[in-house]
């Protein structure tokens, strides 16, 4: 019995903390174009490496060695 009450008692405070954080945000947005031209330069493919991970360098650089023998990690 104490199971069942402290398992009663767990789920109502997880519906009562979940009714208090709902909050349905929608972005408004105004009839002069803004719409369009958000949609026009929204794309889903970021560029995140060059040629891929290559485990010196950090993400959006890549290795490179200059004429006098010096390598260091260089943007893409």
């Amino acid at each position: 019995m104490r199971k069942v009450i402290i398992t009663l008692a767990a789920m109502a405070a997880i519906v009562f903390a979940g009714a208090q954080t709902y909050k349905a945000d929608a972005a408004t947005w105004s009839a002069n174009g803004k719409l369009k031209a958000a949609a026009e330069n929204m794309t889903s493919i970021q560029k995140v490496a060059c040629a891929g991970y290559g485990g010196r360098c950090p993400i959006g650089t890549r290795w490179y060695c200059g004429p006098a023998g010096r390598c260091s990690c260089v943007r893409c």
